[in-house]
């Protein structure tokens, strides 16, 4: 739950990230939510758009 309060001070309501975290804590928290984003055995180009 915790978590959940912490990311959305850093991820707008359509998944984006808004601000770039200034602890580390809450950037690991930041990448791991990006990481999910990623689908499995996809090729993706230098630039991606979601």
């Amino acid at each position: 739950m915790e978590d959940n309060i912490t990311l959305d001070k850093y991820v707008d309501s359509r998944g984006r990230v808004k601000i770039w975290p200034g602890k580390e804590k809450n950037r690991l928290l930041v990448l791991s939510y990006l990481a999910t984003k990623f689908e499995p055995e996809k090729k993706y180009s230098k630039r991606c758009r979601v």
